[in-house]
């Protein structure tokens, strides 16, 4: 997740920063909310003999079916479907399925690509009952809505070029509201439509850039607009910075009197901080260009007496 240790001594954690590795990269959907109004004068199904699919296939007609986009742990696009039925179990109770409308992509256990089906409850002001609401996956299991616990669900893996490709398990978790509240889920007169919708994940799509900022995080700047913070640089701190050894190019190299490094956060626990976009006011070794600058002045100085002499030989022949 690019974090490191402070006081880190050890160089196992450290690695190269190489941009190419970050083209497509993909962000999984983990967070969904939803705010929804369920119409209240809706027709009422029968759900005494409901089995889970009925919804996602039509066999139970839904009032409210809208749909969500959602990404894959490899960046890939996804429809998530809501269907929500009112149900003859009760005046204010609702039944609803969440589906992908592409069945494929899904473990097999997931029948019409069902990955949660529950129930719905509203208050008599139409605000959501999550008390009374619930969430089950395709397994029976359920799932704490008021809490915000994750639905999880498989990913079927595919082939590509050859070899199969593994998909990790998707993990997200539905908000439909805040418990007595109508800031998600609600029901009233009104008709039955999806108001807004909130997800994250992406396709980062190619690298065109990256930029450091004085933390010593790496953001990468991908060419749909997206950004990512991918790497963090950290600052090595010494028991001892004056017992380094000097070396070429403005380099510094560990010495016995310097001690052993500790790698910190920027600008945490005494270490620095990073300038981006910044170039030191001289990043040449002054020392061995001087001892050249001397060399090629004294060889310049030889080359003058040389001459001086060569010029006297002459006058003294001119003068035999």
């Amino acid at each position: 997740d690019g974090s490191i240790t402070n006081n880190q001594n050890d160089l196992s954690e450290l690695r190269p920063i190489n941009i190419n590795e970050l083209n497509s990269l993909g962000s999984a959907t983990q967070n969904v909310a939803l705010r929804a109004n369920l119409n209240a004068d809706a027709t009422d199904q029968s759900f005494g003999t409901y089995t889970v699919g009925e919804l996602a296939d039509g066999t139970i007609p839904a009032e409210l079916e809208t749909n969500v986009q959602v990404y894959d742990s490899l960046g890939r696009q996804h429809t998530v479907k809501i269907a929500a039925a009112k149900s003859d179990e009760g005046p204010n109770t609702w039944r609803y399925e969440l589906y992908f409308d592409d069945p494929s992509i899904l473990g097999s256990a997931h029948t019409e690509g069902v990955i949660a089906s529950g129930k719905l409850e509203f208050n008599a002001d139409g605000s959501i009952d999550l008390g009374n609401s619930t969430m089950e996956d395709i397994g029976g299991t359920a799932v704490d809505l008021g809490a915000g616990d994750a639905l999880s669900f498989d990913y079927a893996d595919f082939a590509a070029d050859g070899s199969t490709v593994e998909v990790a398990a998707g993990s997200i978790s539905f908000d439909f509201g805040t418990n007595s509240e109508t800031d998600g889920f609600s029901q009233s007169n009104n008709a039955s439509n999806l108001l807004s919708s909130s997800v994250d994940g992406a396709n980062f799509e190619n690298v065109k850039g990256v930029s450091i900022g004085e933390d010593g995080n790496v953001t990468a700047i991908f060419d749909n607009g997206l950004t990512l913070t991918v790497y963090r640089l950290p600052v090595a701190t010494f028991q001892n910075a004056d017992g380094l050894t000097r070396r070429q190019g403005n380099a510094f190299g560990l010495s016995d009197l310097s001690g052993t490094p500790s790698f910190q956060q920027a600008g945490a626990g005494g270490a620095g901080s990073i300038s981006p976009n910044s170039l030191e006011l001289s990043t040449v070794d002054l020392a061995g260009e001087f001892a050249e600058l001397i060399k090629v002045q004294r060889a310049f100085s030889a080359s003058t007496r040389i001459i001086t002499t060569s010029d006297e030989i002459l006058e003294e022949l001119t003068r035999l």
